[in-house]
């Protein structure tokens, strides 16, 4: 048998154990030790071979197995959420083929479950809001998961209840479009400015990111990194107002009058993916 042949014996005997493990915990004495035992931590004990299996499902490579992190994976047992050895250990059990989902992704972005996949992966590493972004592209591409929904819902609100410096930076994601009728109308080289604002307060974009016509359609993300003052972030308002307007000028202060997408208000705390088109406003 060869090396190949030997990782990929190795990643089902493991993934095996795991589903044992789980069962067994979940099947214990429910008389006295299912009352201690938090919600949670069943969720996670029958899910964690799941998510193992699924990316191995969905990327349909064994070599992925012989990466770095996947030795690291093979290299001591996986603990759950309840354990104390942290994101250290999780990131040893999926770790191995996030990056290959990552990248397959990349070449398909409208496949809708690989996105809900990889939600599920971010969510077991403790990455929430990567998890919540990655979440937000499924649900626009039809694959929707209440339950999954309601355990991210909760666990943003537990980040959100942290100090200041370690909550997760607000972040509003999409996708900006041209209609196709009045793309002739600008050049390659014209500028493309998306960027949000308060709904309430100040006129200032709290974040402003800025493309060439030519890369349209593309996706964005407005997050506090992009603050254009101190103190003025996305995560200081409740809503914002998120815009895409062309300047062939290449000045944000000069945009092309009566062409433009408008967001309508948008909830930091649970922003939804956004899909915006470029028209010619009447």
């Amino acid at each position: 048998m060869g090396e190949g042949g030997v990782m990929n014996g190795t990643f089902w005997f493991v993934t095996v154990l795991m589903a044992v493990a789980a069962l067994l915990f979940v099947m214990r004495p429910l008389s006295a030790t299912v009352a201690r035992l938090p919600r949670m931590a069943i969720v996670i004990a029958i899910l964690l071979p799941a998510l193992a299996l699924g990316l191995y499902a969905y990327l349909g490579m064994p070599e992925a197995t012989d990466t770095p992190a996947a030795k690291m994976a093979q290299s001591g047992p996986v603990s759950t959420r309840e354990g104390n050895t942290g994101t250290q250990s999780k990131a040893g059990s999926v770790g191995s083929l996030l990056e290959g989902l990552e990248q397959r992704l990349e070449q398909e972005p409208n496949d809708g479950g690989g996105w809900l996949l990889l939600a599920k992966s971010y969510q077991h590493l403790d990455r929430i809001e990567d998890a919540r972004v990655a979440y937000a592209k499924a649900v626009a591409l039809g694959k929707e998961e209440p339950v999954f929904a309601q355990m991210l819902k909760v666990e943003t609100a537990a980040a959100s209840a942290q100090p200041a410096g370690d909550a997760a930076k607000a972040a509003i994601t999409g996708k900006v479009s041209i209609d196709p009728g009045i793309v002739a109308l600008f050049k390659p080289t014209a500028t493309v400015f998306v960027f949000a604002k308060a709904v309430n307060g100040s006129p200032m974009p709290l974040a402003v990111v800025r493309k060439p016509v030519s890369e349209l359609p593309f996706e964005f993300i407005l997050d506090d990194s992009l603050a254009m003052a101190a103190g003025m972030t996305i995560s200081s308002v409740a809503e914002v107002v998120v815009t895409a307007k062309i300047s062939s000028t290449g000045n944000a202060m000069q945009p092309d009058p009566g062409f433009a997408a408008i967001s309508g208000p948008v909830a930091v705390a649970n922003a939804t993916y956004l899909d915006l088109t470029i028209v010619r406003q009447d």
